[in-house]
């Protein structure tokens, strides 16, 4: 059931990330061919000024909303020329020392967000050219960043349960390469 959930979030976040991705190569496209082809228009003109301070408040969300479906589908990069000689054990001892090493850091990650976006509320900074207020991205960036760390702590559990069962929960693999 919690499985579920989890999942059903990070492929939330997942198509979420992708749609805001979409946006900002939209953006920097239209601001590439508005930059070539002159401001006839006015809309053309505000993407091209605000085109590097939109793409910077969208990116820390579209990096941290593809982390929770990375994570809890076992999908990063894993080197394993060393450690596929060693028993299923260890094997779960190292996954659990490493998913738990990755939900302190996403945590951490989020706690630094939450404390940049009470700064920036607090000193009401705003972009130079848009003029909308800096906290727009931090709390973009951290409402992503928050559920990687949710799914983080979730599968930093889940391995836990599976070192001390010895029996796979969750995927063990890695990105198939």
């Amino acid at each position: 059931m919690m499985y579920r959930f989890f999942l059903k979030l990070s492929q939330l976040f997942a198509y979420l990330g992708g749609v805001a991705l979409s946006l900002v190569i939209f953006i920097t496209f239209v601001s590439v061919l508005g930059r070539n082809l002159g401001s006839f228009h006015w809309i053309i003109d505000w993407i091209v000024k605000g085109s590097f301070e939109i793409s910077g408040g969208l990116m820390a969300f579209v990096i941290f909303a593809f982390f929770p479906i990375t994570q809890i589908s076992a999908g990063h990069a894993v080197v394993d020329i060393l450690t596929s000689s060693f028993s299923d054990g260890i094997n779960r001892l190292i996954m659990v020392i490493a998913d738990a090493l990755y939900a302190i850091a996403m945590v951490v990650i989020s706690y630094q967000l939450f404390q940049g976006l009470n700064r920036k509320l607090l000193t009401e900074e705003t972009t130079l050219f848009l003029q909308y207020p800096l906290w727009w991205g931090y709390g973009l960036a951290l409402v992503s960043a928050g559920v990687a760390s949710l799914v983080a702590v979730y599968v930093a559990y889940v391995r836990i349960q599976e070192a001390s069962s010895g029996r796979a929960i969750l995927a063990q693999q890695g990105a198939e390469h």
